[in-house]
């Protein structure tokens, strides 16, 4: 039994530490994707729903899966950044991979969310799947030498659990600091989105970041990921570094993998097992992507 008062006491110490507020010392210049990659050591780890509430087991049954070395931005990608990537491409490129200002539509003084500069440092949303893969193509060709893409399903989940075992959001197992701030931008169960301190998406970076101080990997938007969507696709994909692309499947409909949760979601959504799909040419305001750098 002693044995385990020293990790619950790092447990806490690590929960408290992430409270601490230290993290707003960071600021909205030093926000870039490109700019705040992260080196994940690999190793392997138990992926799916496992002790998570609400745990749907049929649609991701746990599998122990090995992923290797890569780098991750610490930030999903911004406004500023996608639009910086918008100016170098062409004219129907540029047209093809544009957000979609209509995802605001019903929401007042949020139609020119991608345009204006006060929201430079928020998400980009309302981009589909083939949008965010262009964009870290770009990167891997503007780059010489680096390989950028989105990231794996499994790198996503090995990354968003931060090496710690067994906890259900990235962070640990609470969703609020013992001082009542909250751990994450989504929407709460009475209905009110601004207990977190936002009615819509935040700034990236506004809440603490997991061990691997990776930042939103729980809340504020949805990401895409690589993997395609299928029931059946952790039976399907490898052991060692999987990535399910088949989308042939009855069950498949275009849909691709999204991960993370969103501002318009309750809290289940943000464990770090939970999965859910979407089709690679949709888009909406709670989704968007963070990038992976191949480590060679």
């Amino acid at each position: 039994m002693n044995r385990l008062l020293p990790i619950a006491s790092i447990m806490l110490m690590i929960f408290l530490l992430s409270c601490s507020g230290s993290f707003s010392v960071l600021k909205k210049k030093d926000l870039r994707a490109l700019d705040n990659m992260v080196t994940i050591k690999g190793g392997s780890f138990m992926m799916g729903l496992n002790n998570e509430l609400f745990g749907e087991v049929n649609d991701a049954r746990t599998k122990t899966v090995t992923v290797s070395d890569f780098k991750i931005s610490a930030f999903e990608v911004t406004n500023a950044e996608f639009r910086d990537f918008l100016k170098k491409c062409d004219d129907n490129d540029s047209a093809m991979f544009s957000p979609a200002d209509s995802v605001w539509k019903e929401f007042v003084g949020m139609r020119d969310y991608f345009y204006d500069f006060k929201y430079n440092s928020y998400p980009v949303v309302g981009i589909t799947w083939t949008a965010a893969k262009a964009f870290c193509d770009s990167l891997t060709r503007w780059t010489l030498g680096k390989t950028f893409r989105l990231p794996t399903e499994a790198e996503w989940e090995f990354a968003a659990r931060g090496s710690l075992e067994g906890n259900v959001y990235p962070w640990g197992q609470d969703l609020q600091c013992p001082n009542g701030d909250y751990l994450a931008n989504f929407k709460k169960r009475d209905g009110v989105y601004e207990h977190d301190g936002f009615i819509y998406t935040a700034p990236v970076g506004s809440f603490p970041p997991n061990k691997y101080k990776l930042y939103d990997m729980g809340g504020n938007v949805n990401e895409w990921v690589n993997d395609s969507y299928a029931l059946t696709g952790y039976q399907e994909s490898d052991d060692i570094d999987p990535c399910f692309d088949c989308e042939e499947l009855p069950d498949n409909n275009g849909a691709k993998v999204i991960r993370g949760g969103s501002w318009t979601q309750d809290e289940i959504y943000l464990e770090c097992g939970r999965r859910q799909r979407l089709r690679y040419d949709a888009k909406t305001n709670y989704v968007g992507f963070r990038i992976v750098e191949v480590v060679q």
